[in-house]
């Protein structure tokens, strides 16, 4: 796969003595991997070899969809109970609704 691409593949990493398993969404078009580690709270992203690891937001999130498209990103904070969404590059944040 190579940046550019219009593919964006949804898959399950296991990483070897992390506390949960890391969800993950790569998104081709923005070259990066991004997951939500509930095991220090973050949001990371990182290049599609690895490199390049970044905190983006530091929540209690649980899963992760990307709107590579419209450059968004939306996971479920399971602390504060609600749904959420940044921009990819997390300069931007808003609570789209609370979960009961």
């Amino acid at each position: 796969m190579r940046p550019g691409s219009s593919q964006v593949f949804r898959c399950l990493l296991i990483i070897p003595l992390a506390l949960i398993a890391i969800a993950t969404h790569t998104a081709a078009q923005t070259g990066s991997i991004y997951w939500t580690d509930q095991g220090v709270g973050q949001i990371r992203q990182a290049n599609l070899d690895g490199a390049s690891v970044h905190d983006l937001l530091a929540r209690t999130a649980l899963g992760i969809a990307l709107d590579v498209v419209g450059g968004k990103m939306y996971w479920t904070n399971t602390g504060a109970k609600k749904i959420q969404r940044a921009t990819l590059d997390a300069t931007s944040s808003k609570t789209l609704l609370p979960v009961a």
